[in-house]
């Protein structure tokens, strides 16, 4: 009970800073999330933030944003490096990834980002040094990326009440999300 409390004014205090930032908060925010999603950060610790500072409809669309230029910069990040450099990042998953991203990329990148197989982070670099175009990439992350990071900007927004509507709302498409994508990547490997 008492972990609630100090929760929830540290939340009120936090919100009340960004809100006398005016529209720099959320530019601030999307700078941040795209430069810690380089640093390997994780993009639902990233998005719950959001959601704690700015609520889940906002933080939600702040996150798609910082997700999206995060994961374009890797991605042109590790074109740049080469395949060598990610390999130590990535480890021997590659191929198998690589195979994947060449035979049906977007697909492939919204599975992945549905039902997070490899951490989003890693994911953005290893795509980089695949077959997969630009385009694809693009197109595939963005359609991937926008159930999570809705589904915990929700959960952060609703941290202080874990029994609104809100936080288990972001929980349920959070968890329908990775069904999906692990349905929808069991049939892949299927066929």
């Amino acid at each position: 009970m008492a972990a609630a409390v100090v929760a929830g004014t540290v939340r009120d205090e936090a919100v009340d800073v960004v809100a006398g930032l005016g529209v720099a908060a959320p530019v601030g925010f999307v700078g941040a999330y795209a430069l810690l999603s380089l640093l390997l950060v994780p993009g639902a610790l990233l998005s719950a933030m959001g959601g704690v500072l700015f609520g889940p409809l906002l933080g939600g669309t702040l996150a798609v944003v910082g997700g999206l230029i995060g994961s374009t910069a890797a991605f042109f990040i590790a074109r740049r490096l080469g395949r060598g450099q990610v390999e130590r990042l990535t480890g021997p998953r590659m191929e198998g990834l690589d195979a994947r991203l060449q035979r049906s990329g977007i697909t492939t990148l919204i599975v992945v980002r549905l039902a997070p197989l490899v951490p989003y982070s890693l994911l953005n670099f290893a795509a980089g040094v695949t077959g997969i175009s630009a385009r694809s990439y693009l197109i595939g992350s963005a359609i991937g990326l926008v159930p999570g990071a809705f589904a915990y900007a929700a959960i952060g927004s609703g941290l202080d009440t874990p029994l609104s509507a809100e936080f288990l709302g972001g929980v349920a498409i959070a968890v329908i999300s990775v069904t999906v994508g692990r349905i929808l990547d069991k049939r892949m490997h299927r066929n």
